[in-house]
């Protein structure tokens, strides 16, 4: 507690510049062990007014919501999830009240064979903290965390799920566990709802989005409504509030990466990718076959 004192001293004093505030961001970093992989200790790093967001699926609020929507690495989708290596890069400002990291780390998936042809993906992950520095043993509040996931990976992962298995899976989870859906949405079978679900778009736009009228955006909330029923609208083929009164899956906000990060920050995740872990242009390689 007294080294965290310290740090916060450190970066607040009004003769703190660039480099000093960036040895104690840095080192404030390193001794939280920040891990956002690591969701089981998030109540640590986050607070309630902490923010998520992935340009192409959308916002996440809160220890909850960040905490749920991170766990889709650990989803019924992936039989594992590994982060392999790290790069960083600091971005601090003389006058600035918070700390920036950028981080590119490399991450490896090995698709489920319950959805996807045995495979393997090797994907470059780009991540951007936001925090402030605490007077505590967990020296930092992360206050907003942006993920970037390349186009490659989106297409070869939501592109690659069986089709008769996916659509199964989410129409399963609509009749058996959001029965107000399935019925709002008049569905005579479970036939009728796999060709809707096949009907739509695997994502949209360029950017490959799963915010909208998909069957990304079901896919992903499909594993939320699994343990949470309070997705449940969100996979209403229909327009459905959901108890925040916010309606989703429907229209794309078609937020793009670069509506999110600096020029300089997605500049360092293509040259450390590329330069430095030997990913081509796509930053992802499949392989088939497990990890």
């Amino acid at each position: 507690m007294i080294l965290a004192k310290l740090l916060r001293k450190l970066f607040s004093m009004s003769f703190a510049g660039k480099k000093i505030k960036t040895v104690a961001c840095a080192a404030a970093f390193s001794l939280s062990n920040f891990d956002l992989t690591n969701t089981g200790q998030f109540n640590k790093w986050f607070d309630d007014e902490s923010v998520a967001i992935l340009s192409q699926a959308g916002e996440f609020k809160g220890i909850d919501d960040i905490t749920e929507y991170v766990n889709f690495i650990y989803s019924e989708y992936f039989s594992s999830y590994v982060s392999i290596r790290r790069e960083y890069m600091w971005n601090i400002m003389d006058d600035s009240e918070h700390c920036t990291l950028t981080i590119l780390g490399e991450n490896e998936a090995s698709l489920s064979d319950s959805f996807f042809n045995p495979g393997c993906l090797d994907m470059a992950v780009g991540t951007s903290f936001e925090y402030y520095l605490t007077d505590d043993d967990t020296f930092i509040t992360v206050t907003n965390a942006k993920v970037y996931y390349p186009t490659g990976f989106l297409g070869l992962f939501f592109g690659g799920f069986q089709p008769n298995n996916i659509s199964t899976h989410v129409c399963t989870i609509m009749k058996n566990t959001c029965e107000y859906v399935w019925i709002e949405n008049n569905l005579i079978d479970e036939d009728s709802c796999k060709e809707t679900f096949i009907s739509l778009p695997v994502a949209e736009s360029s950017e490959l989005s799963i915010d909208g009228y998909s069957q990304g955006c079901r896919i992903l909330h499909a594993s939320f409504a699994a343990k949470n029923s309070k997705h449940c609208p969100h996979i209403s083929f229909v327009p459905m509030k959901d108890l925040r009164d916010e309606i989703k899956c429907q229209v794309s906000e078609n937020i793009k990466p670069e509506d999110i990060f600096k020029i300089e920050q997605l500049t360092f995740f293509k040259n450390v990718a590329m330069n430095s872990f030997g990913f081509e242009d796509t930053l992802v390689s499949y392989t088939s076959g497990s990890c």
